[in-house]
């Protein structure tokens, strides 16, 4: 939702990356997901134009999701994991409609 009324500049990116893996967009703290980083996240916008897209899409790429317990241990198939590759994104309209004043 950041930036879906952010300006398309890689401080505004890099302040959503930090919102998504740290909670905030300083990027203080550990990560709300352990294991997550910024280099996780992508940030697509498409259509319109550069300085005014029609959307922009968030993306977690090349993260392995890390189970609480170890299934193949429980029933003794040390082959069966539960750490899966996940791939969440949402894409949203970007809500600025007016280019902001160069």
């Amino acid at each position: 939702r950041y930036l879906t009324t952010s300006q398309v500049t890689a401080a505004d990116d890099a302040k959503a990356k930090n919102i998504i893996v740290y909670g905030n967009a300083a990027g203080t703290g550990s990560p709300v997901v352990p294991g997550l980083t910024t280099g996780n996240v992508v940030i697509t916008r498409q259509g319109g134009i550069p300085i005014l897209p029609k959307t922009v899409k968030v993306q977690i790429i090349g993260f392995q999701h890390q189970p609480i317990f170890d299934l193949g241990a429980m029933i003794k198939q040390p082959s069966l994991s539960l750490a899966v590759q996940v791939k969440p994104s949402v894409t949203m309209r970007y809500l600025i409609t007016q280019p902001p004043n160069l």
